[in-house]
């Protein structure tokens, strides 16, 4: 198909080395950083900064969070249980103050990232969070991580060519969604995760369209059966390498 998969092997890293992130405030007159804030991976959220001194931003691994503006010292946090990547607002009803924003590991990042996305720690769901002082309701708990890869139980004959002809259609049809190398970042199912009982249907989601009512499309005039076998067959190898190193 013409599709290389030669540079997939480094595909955790960015073209600097592995990606770090923060929250950096910036002296525009000095030219110069003023303090910074460590981020566990990329995409975090957008920020809002109040006359009252403080600095809102919510994090890619569901966290949100109140600054100092003059420092960074961390005031306040409150769980997310989804990533953040919007930017909250802030606004007064009857003289009291809110502050909300737009809280779900989505959008390019949570579902093509792979392990850049992983390490938020966090899966889909989407909520509007808004906060105000002296509030007593509780953040809804979020989906737990799938934690590590398990071994596959599921048994199919293949061959080293079958495989990475797999790997080859996996990346052109599957990747955009399930992430390069079958690495999920949270916001759809991490193929390396699926079930026995999937994988007896396989053929049957993707080119049947058994999950279309779940938004996973169908590919029958794209893949035949001898294709989408080799996809299964270099996602179970992919699963059975992750579980055995523990990933």
């Amino acid at each position: 198909m013409g599709f290389d998969t030669a540079s997939l092997d480094s595909f955790s890293e960015s073209d600097g080395g592995p990606m770090t992130a923060s929250l950096i405030a910036w002296d525009p007159v000095g030219q110069k950083e003023v303090w910074s804030v460590p981020h566990v991976t990329g995409f975090n959220g957008g920020t809002l900064a109040t006359a009252g001194g403080l600095v809102f931003q919510g994090s890619a691994d569901g966290r949100f969070v109140a600054y100092r503006s003059t420092n960074g010292e961390k005031l306040w946090e409150s769980p997310a249980s989804t990533g953040v990547i919007a930017g909250p607002v802030t606004y007064e009803v009857d003289g009291e103050q809110y502050v909300t924003v737009t809280a779900g590991w989505g959008a390019s990042f949570a579902w093509s990232g792979g392990p850049l996305a992983l390490a938020a720690g966090v899966r889909g769901g989407g909520r509007v969070l808004t906060f105000k002082l002296g509030a007593k309701g509780s953040v809804p708990t979020g989906k737990p991580p799938l934690g590590p890869v398990p071994r596959p139980t599921f048994q199919l004959a293949s061959t080293d060519a079958e495989r990475a002809e797999g790997k080859k259609l996996f990346h052109f049809y599957c990747s955009v969604c399930h992430g390069p190398m079958a690495v999920a970042g949270g916001s759809v199912p991490d193929l390396r995760h699926l079930p026995e009982s999937k994988h007896a249907i396989f053929d049957d989601i993707v080119r049947g369209g058994l999950l279309k009512h779940g938004g996973m499309p169908a590919f029958p005039d794209q893949l035949d059966a001898a294709e989408t076998r080799s996809i299964q067959a270099w996602i179970l190898e992919q699963a059975r390498l992750a579980s055995e190193k523990g990933e």
